[in-house]
């Protein structure tokens, strides 16, 4: 494998990105497309944009958006599964998540159930903290848009203030990449 170009990370990214010695690629790859987006779409230079998460910089938490070291009220939200990355923001509550089927183990139904998941409570901004039983798809039906959501009442204490629930997905040939937009 060749080492990646990180050029286009902050200073402040270096050292989280250091530290992925096994996804360091992905890690990479995320942030480069949440960068290239918000360039893109904010007219801002890649130089002028960091992403950290929440925790003090470290690697775990929710992704915060700095743009010329200040806060951005931009949400932001990355993922990355077997070399696929997927990255979105809004000026509301985000989550995405990317789910890749492997061999027998997983279905495309089954990683559509975990990317409807995670994606949600990645909006909240609690990833997976109560784990994986907390948040369960009930009720889905891909092919008429339709996703019904179980959760513990820990997770549900985080969703009470959203007023609007709203997932937009597409499944690929082995891969999910679903995206949930939280409203209040």
């Amino acid at each position: 494998m060749r080492n990646p170009d990180s050029s286009l990370l902050h200073a402040r990214e270096l050292p989280l990105y250091r530290k992925r010695k096994r996804k360091g690629m992905e890690y990479l790859g995320g942030r480069s497309a949440l960068k290239y987006l918000l360039s893109r779409e904010l007219g801002v230079e890649y130089a002028d944009i960091c992403i950290l998460n929440e925790r003090y910089g470290e690697q775990s938490g929710k992704p915060q958006l700095y743009v010329n070291g200040v806060p951005s009220d931009y949400a932001v939200s990355i993922s990355h599964d077997a070399g696929i990355v997927f990255a979105g923001f809004a000026d509301h509550a985000i989550g995405v998540d990317v789910a890749v089927q492997r061999g027998r183990v997983r279905t495309v139904d089954s990683c559509l159930a975990w990317a409807v998941g995670e994606a949600f409570t990645k909006a909240l901004g609690i990833g997976l903290r109560y784990g994986i039983p907390s948040v369960r798809t009930d009720s889905m039906n891909p092919q008429k848009g339709v996703v019904g959501l179980e959760v513990s009442e820990k997770v549900l204490s985080f969703a009470e203030k959203y007023s609007d629930i709203s997932f937009v997905y597409e499944v690929r040939e082995k891969a999910v990449l679903v995206m949930c937009h939280l409203i209040i």
